[in-house]
């Protein structure tokens, strides 16, 4: 019981961290990195226009096609993501190391998204839908997917032990 108590206040401090610390630092990080990689792209294409807010952590570039208007969407990590992940890894009783994998995602995958952001200009227009895939796709899937790996390789061990 003593157990389940400890866990519940732990999570309680990391939803509040999150909220009073960690919300606050993003959109300190979006205002001085992100916005200007962004606008830096919109001016050297014409038929972009940039949709940002320095009091929000989302992005949104706006490609004005023949067809329509195509929304990429960019963001800064430590998001939602993570804080559900963490939460995942402290109910599940995880080792330390995958706070700290989990911690590598968002900075590898926040760090990959800026560079192919800044791409767009320099190589090729295809890096903006690597922007986008990198945020809404491949930093939920590495980071809500390392808890059922952590579970499964948790329960692995302890089968091998037994054995």
């Amino acid at each position: 019981m003593r157990e389940i108590g400890i866990r519940s206040g732990l999570i309680l401090i990391i939803i509040v961290g999150y909220f009073v610390l960690l919300r606050p630092a993003r959109g300190l990080i979006n205002e001085a990195v992100y916005q200007p990689v962004a606008e830096y792209v919109v001016q050297a294409q014409p038929g972009f226009s940039f949709a940002g807010d320095a009091k929000t952590v989302s992005n949104h570039l706006l490609i004005e096609e023949h067809i329509g208007i195509e929304e990429i969407y960019f963001t800064v990590s430590f998001g939602l993501h993570f804080l559900l992940a963490c939460i995942g890894l402290i109910m599940i009783k995880a080792e330390r190391k995958y706070y700290g994998y989990l911690i590598l995602i968002q900075l590898a995958t926040g760090l990959l998204s800026i560079v192919f952001l800044a791409f767009t200009n320099l190589i090729s227009l295809q890096f903006i839908s690597l922007t986008d895939f990198t945020i809404r796709y491949l930093n939920p899937l590495c980071s809500l997917g390392l808890v059922p790996l952590a579970f499964t390789l948790q329960k692995r061990t302890v089968n091998e032990q037994r054995s």
